[in-house]
């Protein structure tokens, strides 16, 4: 295997998928629902923001999808 040195890294994309960046502007008592996604990987997305943004959410299953609230 050849190492390669001074190979420039390419720039990653910092554009939010939208589910973070509607978590991310909640505020306290807000709510989204998401339709297109299973609870786990609604977790993972809340869990995120939970870690950048400091903020506690709530998960609950809807009828037609995953309920997430704002609540700290």
């Amino acid at each position: 295997m050849k190492i390669d040195k001074n190979v420039p890294m390419p720039k990653g994309s910092k554009e939010l998928h939208p589910i973070s960046a509607a978590l991310r502007s909640m505020e306290v008592g807000d709510s989204v629902l998401i339709t297109d996604k299973t609870r786990t990987q609604v977790q993972d997305y809340v869990r995120k923001a939970r870690w950048t943004t400091g903020h506690r959410f709530a998960i609950r299953q809807a009828e037609n999808g995953i309920r997430v609230w704002r609540i700290e």
